[in-house]
């Protein structure tokens, strides 16, 4: 096997590497820009998602208070029969 000159070879060698890097510089570029919009994406749904759990726990606060209203006025509406004990 003939030894070859290193410097000669790269050089030989170098107008290939390049193409081969460009392609690859591209395809990361493309890569890079398909991630930023599936962040952007995301990141939407998680601002509604957000939005809705707020919403969620805003109605679930306001059916407990309505639930102790209720107990409050049943309880105002019962009438104690005094033959018996309160407990």
């Amino acid at each position: 096997m003939p030894l070859v000159n290193g410097r000669k070879f790269l050089r030989a060698q170098l107008p290939t590497l390049v193409t081969l890097l460009a392609g690859e510089r591209a395809a990361y570029q493309q890569e890079v820009l398909r991630l930023q919009h599936q962040v952007r994406e995301l990141t939407g749904q998680l601002r509604e998602l957000q939005t809705v759990v707020l919403v969620r726990a805003g109605v679930t606060a306001e059916l407990a208070a309505l639930y102790r209203e209720r107990q409050i006025m049943l309880a105002r509406a019962a009438q104690h029969d005094p033959t018996q004990p309160l407990h």
